[in-house]
């Protein structure tokens, strides 16, 4: 892809202004600056019904003046206006499709089988990058392992009902017990890594609907894989009313509850109790996603099962 510029791309809708509407990040020379090529960054952004948000996550990927970029879109068949605002910007994709999924994550895997970035990342479609954004990683990957390159940035947190954001360095701890029973918050929205990692480690875990960046987070420290960390925040994440950890929220528990299950260290001084909560836990989870009178009654009293199943394994652990 070459480098786009503000004047390539379509008008800003009226009464847009600022970035990415109406300013252009720094255009990249063609190679950097020590004669070498800018190493490839593929970037997929996942979308459902996000036309509202979309086109500014959209031009925050393109405007980056980046001259060796792929982007990929992975819509999940919206019905909203979503489809019409990707195809404004068809031609400067390397990838679109339109299609039911069966989810984030799995979208998020399959707009990777199409990547053949050195890097590769994922942006919602409800987010958008900050300027300058690819140079910075372009070079922390060019001083890094390029097998191991693991970059996680500062995101900013902005709350749209009250006009408030706050600025977030991802904790530096490669410690299991933090990841999973501790106050760590993943910065997906700030997180890049070389394909290389993808490809040995696997793919998102498409059984989870809101953790599965943090499963694959705490799946590479488990690995002893270490990311490093800049303050330099890289993007924005809204946290507004239809956001999982506002819709979900419910969920989003429940999918941390189960990686901690999985990834406390057994060795850790308080496993046996940790894993009696945990388990305990997960049963009322389950009691509570049993009580949902949205979902089949056959899906609601299998979720009443686990219920039980969980509940006994909390008692005999």
């Amino acid at each position: 892809m070459r480098t786009i510029i503000l004047k390539d791309l379509p008008a800003s809708p009226e009464g847009k202004a600022g970035w990415p509407w109406t300013q252009d990040c720094q255009k990249l020379s063609d190679l950097m600056p020590d004669g070498k090529p800018w190493p490839k960054i593929s970037i997929v952004t996942p979308n459902y019904n996000y036309g509202n948000f979309i086109e500014e996550t959209i031009r925050s990927v393109l405007l980056q003046g980046y001259p060796n970029l792929e982007y990929i879109i992975m819509d999940g068949g919206s019905t909203d206006n979503s489809v019409e605002i990707i195809k404004k910007y068809e031609k400067f994709l390397t990838f679109f499709r339109t299609k039911p999924d069966k989810g984030q994550a799995q979208s998020i895997n399959e707009g990777f089988s199409h990547a053949t970035g050195d890097i590769i990342a994922w942006i919602n479609s409800d987010d958008y990058y900050y300027k300058n954004v690819f140079s910075y990683v372009a070079e922390k990957y060019k001083q890094a392992d390029p097998n191991r390159f693991w970059l996680v940035m500062a995101v900013d947190y902005f709350t749209p009902e009250v006009n408030v954001s706050c600025a977030k360095t991802q904790n530096l701890t490669h410690s299991l017990v933090d990841w999973t029973i501790g106050k760590v918050e993943t910065n997906q929205q700030g997180a890049f890594w070389a394909k290389r990692i993808w490809e040995k480690e696997g793919m998102l875990d498409e059984s989870m609907h809101c953790g599965f960046d943090t499963e694959f987070f705490v799946r590479l420290i488990a690995k002893d894989y270490s990311f490093t960390v800049s303050d330099e925040a890289a993007a924005r994440f809204r946290l507004h009313s239809a956001c999982k950890i506002r819709s979900q929220s419910l969920t989003c528990q429940y999918e941390h509850a189960r990686i901690a299950l999985k990834y406390l260290p057994k060795e850790y001084v308080n496993y046996a109790a940790e894993k009696k909560r945990l388990l305990g836990s997960l049963a009322y989870f389950h009691m509570r996603f049993s009580q949902d009178v949205s979902k089949l009654f056959s899906k609601r009293m299998f979720d009443l099962l686990k219920a039980l199943y969980y509940k006994l394994r909390a008692k005999i652990s």
